[in-house]
């Protein structure tokens, strides 16, 4: 009797997969007659039991009816990675190999991706939402920024699994916001707040401003004037130093520079009051003499400085200290 009922057992199973198979035999012939639908196999996804199934890890592209492709979804492949949220990665040649003994000639219809990874539970967030994500919070990190901001060339991975579906990925405030090369801070935390780990990628950020530039060349010891000083739209993400400010002086320029050329606070230092080769008086003043001869400076001074001076009658070098535009005085 038991032996009967196991016969019966055996063959109900054997004809339930004959016709899983033959199922699955008339959906891969029908791929080899039908060139108008494709496998597109993902380069990351998430599965759910014990082994995976087609359906998790890839999508119908093309005209294929819903009937045959639930058949190939629910083909059960190779086992899971065997540690829940620890992803496997599976080449693309391993990948078409793997897949032939699974779906047989259907396989040749696949697309594949370099490589595909393969996580066990938990969830994955592709490039085009973790883009969304990172502008979405850059928008607000960039509102209180002066000038006309934009942000670019943004460089994230092309998938992130999250090691638990209730997980979720935010993104942290960025250190500072100056234009140029910036990182991208990602974190994975749980439903209540726990750190799991970092992610990082990178961004361009360009702020366009308005900034002084020289209307004409500028050499070294030129002074600045207005008819030498244009104002230009430029990117600050490509501007290193701080721009001078349009304000003060008078100023000379320190080094050349060429038309159109930003021109920063370290270009410039104050004209000086007196400058070399001028005439002055040098005032010698003692405790109970007063002399005034006329002098060369022999190198630029403003107030205060001390420079060396020549006597134009006996030619002789001494130091005096800058008073003003006209006079140096040697005071005992």
């Amino acid at each position: 009797m038991m032996r009967t009922l196991g016969h019966t057992i055996h063959l109900t199973a054997l004809t339930a997969l004959m016709a899983v198979v033959l199922a699955f035999a008339a959906t891969a012939v029908h791929a080899q007659v039908d060139a108008d639908w494709r496998i597109h196999i993902r380069d990351a996804a998430v599965v759910a039991g014990d082994r995976v199934k087609l359906g998790e890890i890839a999508d119908p592209v093309g005209k294929i009816s819903p009937r045959n492709w639930d058949k190939l979804a629910a083909m059960q492949l190779w086992s899971s990675p065997p540690k829940p949220g620890q992803p496997m990665t599976i080449s693309r040649h391993r990948l078409r190999k793997e897949l032939s003994k699974y779906i047989g000639a259907a396989a040749d219809l696949a697309v594949y991706p370099s490589s595909i990874a393969i996580q066990q539970g938990g969830s994955v967030i592709r490039q085009d939402e973790l883009n969304t994500l990172v502008v979405s919070s850059l928008t607000r990190y960039t509102a209180t920024i002066s000038g006309e901001t934009s942000v670019r060339d943004i460089q994230l991975p092309a998938f992130v699994f999250l090691r638990d579906r209730m997980n979720r990925l935010e993104m942290e405030p960025p250190t500072s916001m100056e234009p140029g090369q910036f990182t991208i801070r990602l974190r994975e935390v749980t439903a209540t707040g726990d750190l799991v780990r970092r992610i990082t990628g990178g961004a361009m950020l360009d702020q366009w401003a308005t900034v002084p530039c020289a209307a004409i060349p500028l050499n070294r010891f030129d002074n600045i004037t207005p008819e030498s000083v244009t104002f230009v739209r430029k990117n600050l993400a490509y501007v290193n130093g701080d721009i001078w400010n349009g304000k003060g002086g008078p100023w000379r320029m320190l080094r050349s520079i060429g038309t159109g050329s930003v021109i920063y606070q370290s270009d410039l230092e104050m004209t000086p009051m007196l400058l070399k080769g001028s005439r002055v008086e040098l005032i010698y003043m003692g405790k109970t003499l007063r002399l005034s001869v006329p002098v060369e400076a022999m190198t630029d001074g403003k107030p205060g400085d001390l420079i060396p001076v020549r006597n134009l009658q006996s030619k002789k070098e001494v130091y005096a200290t800058v008073r003003d535009a006209n006079t140096v005085i040697i005071q005992r």
